[in-house]
């Protein structure tokens, strides 16, 4: 199916007229140009451009995150890069934006020719078009093809995080439609709607109806239209001076025939969806538009601590979208882990950070982890903690060959109106990116696919059916990759998490085949609720201290956790993967 282009409403043409005085006053001496390094070819020693896998691809209306590192590919000047392919169409206009709070950002877009960059065809690239360092450009795309938009830097060995974005502004051949007494739409809600005869026509007839939403500068938005009845599509759009100029549109990439579409807001004020099909039907459909808060990751995340040091990032999750999957003690879950850190284990309260319910979103969680966890050095150490619901998708979504073809995940939040999910690859290569071969990842959560959700109660299950809520999840358009990843081990449940460095270790909450249990009863120890392998975990340091391996702290678990979950007529059996099982607890953190 071909999609209709990104501009559906025609542009007013805006004329400006730059007074020139009669006399003016000398003109400031030019800025020094900035010196650019040899972007013409990758360093001899790097590897392939076809190392970079098909899943790190980025689309028109999408923003993904990336870090450069020192395990990166180089261009003959030292400087890393990261290629993500974009797949373009001759004469579509596009606006790439490259920007970091890290490194002082520089912007390439070449055209592919083969798997090398040096056969590919330079298009644009820019240094400092977006301010603060920042990178855009916005090029009409020569011919149809893979576009490698390239994510680097201005001085050699630079390294951090980093967002690109892009958006298509190819104008649609849909003439102009009024933009008065559009109706508002209640953000962060379902509505439901219906195309018919009566609705505002577009220009080969097709039905649309429109509504309107403010937003402020930084959210992302995300928009759905959902239909049993007709091939849904969508745009977001923006009215100025009372024409409503097109940002992303999209057909199907909501699943099926259903449409969704994101944009980073780069300016606050009225929005607008247009909910409409393909061809000129009528019939029901749903729409929603979901607001994300822009975070501050800088001033939220501030890079440069002491390498040597001890970081954690703690996630918890009771308030999921919708009503069906609450739980009552992830974030509980969060306070207690942040108890034993500081009290056993001695981490500074100021290197802990907690991500709680809504503010768990995909980017949230991951830009925290490259960002935060960072930090650590390779003296230092790295925590990443997770309380909530586990699933199991219905296809293997990673780059790496699942047994059963099918990843584990965690669920997390995508919007107000959306879950979505980080699939075990995903914190796997994370982990792996990290400086330091010191990483704890403990998992309080269920990975087993083949039970439905717990019918609730004081101690409900923690894992969701995907297809109970594949209809309502943000599956990501891409995929965090480890490109310098070693093969995973076949031998191990877990490998996406702890096949990597030999202090990486992995604590989870049970078996692939069995379902953790969270709990409403309030622990004496700990003066709150807790789930089980969360609590008896915090019994277990606090008894056997720092002293005894990680191999008797679950030896001491297992058990516990087993007999406890039993009486609840439930399976749990806690699991430790990982070569770093046979340090202690003071050796691994340093202590």
């Amino acid at each position: 199916m071909v999609r209709p282009s990104l501009r559906f409403l025609s542009a007013l043409l805006l004329a400006v007229a730059f007074l020139v005085p009669a006399c003016s006053s000398p003109e400031p001496p030019a800025e020094p140009t900035k010196a650019i390094g040899d972007k013409t070819s990758v360093d001899p020693a790097a590897k392939p451009l076809a190392a970079v896998k098909a899943l790190d691809q980025l689309a028109a209306g999408t923003t993904v995150s990336g870090t450069l590192t020192a395990s990166d590919r180089t261009f003959i000047d030292k400087t890393y890069f990261d290629v993500w392919p974009y797949a373009g169409t001759a004469g579509e206009q596009v606006t790439f934006t490259l920007t970091s709070d890290d490194f002082d950002t520089y912007l390439i877009v070449r055209l592919l020719r083969s798997a090398t960059l040096e056969d590919a065809v330079d298009v644009a690239s820019d240094d400092d078009s977006a301010g603060n360092m920042n990178s855009t450009v916005t090029v009409t795309l020569p011919e149809t093809g893979t576009y490698a938009v390239i994510a680097n830097s201005v001085a050699p060995g630079a390294q951090g995080t980093y967002r690109l974005s892009a958006a298509s502004n190819t104008p649609s051949t849909r003439p102009q439609v009024d933009s008065s007494g559009l109706q508002p739409i209640a953000v962060n809600s379902v509505v439901t709607g219906s195309l018919a005869s009566g609705d505002r026509q577009l220009a080969d007839g097709v039905f649309a109806d429109l509504y309107t939403f403010d937003v402020q500068a930084g959210s992302l938005i995300t928009t759905v239209v959902r239909s049993t009845e007709f091939d849904a599509l969508l745009y977001i759009g923006r009215i100025v001076n009372g024409d409503i100029i097109t940002l992303a549109s999209d057909d199907d990439s909501g699943g099926g025939l259903d449409a969704r579409a994101e944009w980073r807001v780069e300016e606050g004020g009225t929005y607008v969806i247009a909910a409409t099909s393909v061809a000129a039907v009528t019939g029901n459909y749903i729409t929603a538009v979901g607001i994300t808060p822009p975070v501050d990751y800088a001033a939220r995340y501030p890079t440069g601590g002491d390498p040597n040091g001890k970081y954690a990032l703690l996630v918890g999750i009771d308030d999921y979208p919708g009503t069906g999957s609450d739980l009552p003690s992830s974030v509980d879950d969060v306070m207690v882990f942040r108890q034993m850190l500081v009290e056993q284990l001695g981490f500074p309260e100021e290197n802990i950070r907690m991500i709680t319910d809504q503010e768990a979103f995909r980017d949230h969680v991951i830009t925290a982890f490259q960002r935060h966890l960072g930090q650590a050095g390779p003296n230092g150490a790295a925590v990443f903690y997770y309380s909530g619901h586990g699933t199991q998708l219905d296809e293997n979504l990673g780059t790496d060959v699942e047994t059963d073809g099918k990843d584990e995940a965690i669920y997390i939040w995508g919007n107000e109106f959306e879950g979505s999910v980080l699939v075990d690859e995903e914190i796997g290569a994370l982990a792996n990116r990290l400086a330091t071969d010191r990483v704890l990842v403990v998992l309080d959560a269920c990975h087993s696919g083949t039970g439905t959700r717990g019918a609730g109660g004081d101690f409900p299950i923690k894992e969701v059916n995907f297809a109970d809520i594949k209809a309502t999840t943000q599956i990501p358009l891409t995929v965090v990759s480890s490109k310098d990843a070693p093969a995973p081990d076949p031998n191990n449940v877990n490998n996406d998490i702890v096949n990597g460095p030999a202090g990486h270790l992995l604590l989870s909450a049970a078996a692939s085949s069995e379902y953790a249990l969270a709990s409403s009863e309030v622990w004496p120890e700990v003066g709150r609720k807790a789930s089980v392998f969360t609590y008896y975990l915090y019994r277990a340091m606090t008894e056997l201290g720092t002293g005894a391996t990680w191999e008797q702290i679950m030896e001491d678990v297992r058990p516990k956790t087993s007999n406890y979950s039993a009486a609840k007529d439930n399976s749990q059996t806690v699991q430790l993967e990982g070569q770093a099982g046979r340090m202690t607890v003071a050796e691994f953190f340093g202590l």
